[in-house]
Formats: C-alpha cells, structure tokens, sequence
C-alpha cells in the first residue's frame, strides 16, 4: 500500500494493463506496480483514472457526473443522541435531494456534526459554490429547529466531498445515484481492468464481493467470507 501517491501512467499490452506508474506527490519520485488484476477505485477520481488507461474516447461513456455535499461543524454538542430533521425545502428549491428530505444532527466529542446539503459546482466555482451550500443548510437547519439557536459564529468548519449523480433521463434532473456503478473488463479491451464507484461508504463491502477480481487470479479461490467476518477489534455482530 502506497499512501500519498497518484497512478499517472499505465503501461498496456496484448489486451492486459501490464504494470502502472505511481508517483510519490511527497518527493516526486516514480515506481511501477504491477499486478495480474487491476481495480480502480477511487471514488470520484475513477473515471479521470479509466481515461488514463483506456484513452478520453473509450472512457467518455462511463464517466459518471458528481454532486457537491456537505456539512457543517457546529462548536458545542448540541445534543446527546442523533438527531434527525426535515427540510422545509421543496423539490424544485432542492434538485438533488428531492425536497423534503431528512437532516441530521449528530453529536462528535465536544462538536456536533450537521448535514447535508447536496448541489452542483456552477459557473461560479467550487469556493463559491461551496459558500452558497454552507449558507442553505444553516438557514435549513435553523428554520427546521429555531429552538437550538445557532448562530453563525457556532459553525467552527465544516466538511465536503462528491457523491455520484444518476443519469437524469426524461426530462428530470439528476439526484444521487441509488446503486454503485461496477464494471469488468469487457467493454474497454483490457482484460484484466476493472473499476468501481460506490454511492456510501456503508455498502462497500458488499460491492468488493461483487466484483470477483479474484477470479482472475491464478490458483484456486475460495468463497468470499467478509459478509460473516469480524472487524478486527469489533464487538459482537460488527462484520467487514
């Protein structure tokens, strides 16, 4: 495992990805990996690594649109128990979300975790976008629950990332994808390059068993166990 590191180049040939150039972004040096199966994996990053494989043209069709989501950190806990909320946003005032959909409140330590709101970067740009996300889901927060009295020198940071979108079809916008978009090596050529973008964290395992990158393998493989597996250090009924 490399950590830091960024697969700039991969090295095909006879219809196999033979081996990638990683570059350490900490001092800039290259090492080539190789492996007999490759997975991409990178959440949003996956189809920007697909086309580096495979080439723009082949990759275009797969290349998945992201939403922006976020949340934010107030300073002091605002309860002891996880807290769920309603919008008062209708559909057409949230795109992405539907209208109507649920917050949540959930204490960390000394903090409390708030989310989320879900949009698309504009013209404007990430920062600004981002700016315009934290100023909606505090009006939402506090019009949904005016007794916690936040203010906004509560919000001491907050956090975001991308998410996958559906394609949108009929006329209707496009809302967070509901199933992970999982692809074999069939389509591009290169038989033994796979890749994966999960919706949530929470369904990843499920997703890896999918896949079956062990098949391609040598050796014999035997049944995946990670859905009966015990997380090392987990209590009782805490799988991988």
């Amino acid at each position: 495992m490399a950590k830091y590191a960024c697969a700039e180049r991969f090295t095909s040939s006879g219809g196999r990805v033979l081996s990638v150039a990683i570059r350490d972004c900490q001092s800039g040096g290259f090492q080539e990996g190789a492996a007999e199966q490759v997975m991409l994996a990178a959440g949003p990053w996956t189809g920007e690594l697909l086309a580096r494989a495979v080439g723009p043209t082949v990759a275009t069709g797969e290349m998945v649109r992201h939403a922006l989501g976020l949340s934010l950190v107030v300073g002091r806990r605002l309860a002891n128990a996880v807290i769920g909320l309603r919008s008062e946003r209708s559909a057409t005032e949230d795109l992405i979300g539907g209208g109507r959909r649920f917050l949540f409140l959930v204490p960390q330590e000394d903090t409390t975790l708030v989310g989320t709101w879900y949009g698309t970067i504009e013209s404007c740009g990430l920062e600004a976008t981002l700016e315009q996300g934290r100023r909606t889901l505090f009006e939402d927060v506090t019009h949904a629950c005016p007794g916690l009295g936040l203010a906004d020198a509560d919000i001491v940071g907050y956090q975001w990332g991308r998410l996958p979108l559906d394609r949108g079809v009929d006329g209707h916008p496009a809302r967070l994808a509901d199933r992970p978009r999982v692809a074999g090596p069939t389509k591009r050529g290169l038989a033994n390059l796979h890749a994966a973008e999960t919706v949530q964290y929470t369904t990843a395992r499920a997703v890896a068993e999918r896949l079956l990158v062990a098949a391609g393998l040598p050796g014999p493989v035997g049944p995946c166990r990670s859905a009966e597996m015990p997380l090392i250090g987990a209590g009782p009924g805490v799988m991988a």
